[in-house]
């Protein structure tokens, strides 16, 4: 949607001082945005299609809300935006680095007791947020808004996966009740991608691009996408999380496995890591 020389020319535009720094792609992998630093402070994520524009309009919003909290641990941060040039007034948001690499790279196993117990309080006080003015999202949604698109990715992974047991499982999980309370804040995308670690402690949650309002089950995702047996029982009783809502969670970690595998077979390894991660935890 934008090139790297017009992205260049509209920060130089801004900040005429940053000739000299580099401004470096730092994650191409993502599905809506790619990632570029400037300099040693700052980030800007640039939108791959119109949908993912819209998405990043709609983070700002949630992102100012989120500002009026105190979390334990860091949350994106917007500090300027960039006038894009061509582009009708068109801002984009430039976001303070933080330091740190995303879950996906923790090899330190031992470190995940610990982080289930920071990632569950995290959930615990998104969850109590107010959410007046805040819309319904996508994933927040019954898990049955899932079902025709799990069933056309069973049909696709059809003699790659265990298509038979999964639609089974799938099948069981998209029958349990659905969330009868009010709904609550969520962020929607708790990827390992979208968790930033330091020193093996959960230092910041990013991307809100998904994040609105719904059912919380959305949230507990990483019970599969992260920790193992161990990790994941300790994960469920610090997040006091109910029975109905544990298996809706499972739906729906069990779905984005399950769609991630072919629309990124060939395409993203990360991402294709991450679903793999998710059915071998899965029972």
């Amino acid at each position: 949607m934008f090139d790297l020389t017009l992205i260049k020319s509209s920060i130089l535009a801004k900040y005429p001082n940053h000739k000299n720094n580099k401004i470096i792609k730092i994650s191409d992998f993502g599905t809506d945005n790619i990632v570029y630093r400037l300099g040693k402070d700052r980030v800007i994520r640039v939108p791959r299609s119109e949908a993912s524009l819209l998405q990043l309009q709609k983070e700002i919003k949630i992102i100012e809300c989120l500002s009026k909290t105190n979390f334990d641990i860091r949350i994106t941060e917007i500090v300027d935006f960039v006038d894009i040039k061509d582009s009708k007034k068109l801002k984009l948001p430039i976001y303070k680095w933080i330091e740190g690499e995303d879950l996906h790279h923790l090899v330190d196993f031992s470190a995940y007791k610990a982080l289930a117990l920071e990632l569950a309080n995290f959930t615990h006080h998104l969850h109590s947020m107010n959410v007046q003015d805040i819309s319904i999202v996508r994933r927040g949604l019954p898990l049955s808004s899932q079902d025709k698109a799990v069933k056309e990715a069973l049909d696709n992974l059809e003699g790659e996966i265990e298509s038979k047991k999964l639609f089974d499982l799938w099948n069981s999980l998209v029958e349990t009740p659905s969330w009868e309370k009010e709904p609550v804040f969520i962020h929607a995308d708790l990827l390992p991608t979208n968790l930033i670690i330091k020193n093996n402690k959960l230092a910041a949650v990013i991307d809100w691009s998904l994040a609105g309002a719904g059912d919380p089950a959305i949230d507990f995702i990483p019970a599969w996408s992260i920790f193992d047996e161990e990790s994941r029982a300790i994960y469920k009783e610090a997040a006091k999380v109910d029975e109905n809502t544990w298996l809706r969670a499972k739906g729906w970690a069990l779905s984005i496995a399950l769609i991630i595998l072919p629309y990124y077979k060939n395409k993203n390894k990360t991402m294709c890591d991450v679903a793999k991660r998710i059915l071998s935890q899965i029972k």
